[in-house]
């Protein structure tokens, strides 16, 4: 994930003035990844997705959870997600059901969707008990 927040900060400085020709290494590695392509879209309505999130149940925990982490929040407990950057009321309030170095992730109860996992990436995200 981190590769993919990398290479689209430099395709813009390389969209805008930045030259990288004095580092050919970077110019290879943003080949390589130019070279994945955007996938295959498909389109699909918003109410076709929320039908699919209903029938679905969530993937299989990652079971290197750190429980409680450096910060003291444990898995099971109300947490509260916040950006760091333009976060403002934007949060989202959940059980902490994994969290370690790279990811945080709550579960969620929606009535249009029953059960959802919702993953964080742990840097650029607050994370704090909910109450």
């Amino acid at each position: 994930m981190y590769k993919r927040q990398l290479y689209a900060t430099l395709w813009f400085l390389a969209k805008g003035r930045f030259d990288f020709s004095g580092l050919p290494s970077v110019g290879a590695w943003m080949a390589r990844m130019a070279a994945f392509g955007h996938g295959k879209p498909v389109d699909c309505s918003a109410e076709a997705s929320l039908l699919e999130a209903a029938a679905a149940l969530p993937a299989p925990l990652p079971t290197d959870s750190v429980s409680p982490d450096a910060s003291g929040v444990a898995l099971g407990q109300q947490v509260q997600i916040t950006p760091e950057q333009l976060g403002h009321g934007t949060s989202v309030q959940g059980e902490l059901v994994a969290i370690n170095a790279r990811r945080l992730t709550l579960r969620l109860y929606t009535e249009r969707c029953g059960e959802v996992h919702v993953h964080f990436p742990r840097v650029g995200y607050r994370l704090r008990t909910a109450g």
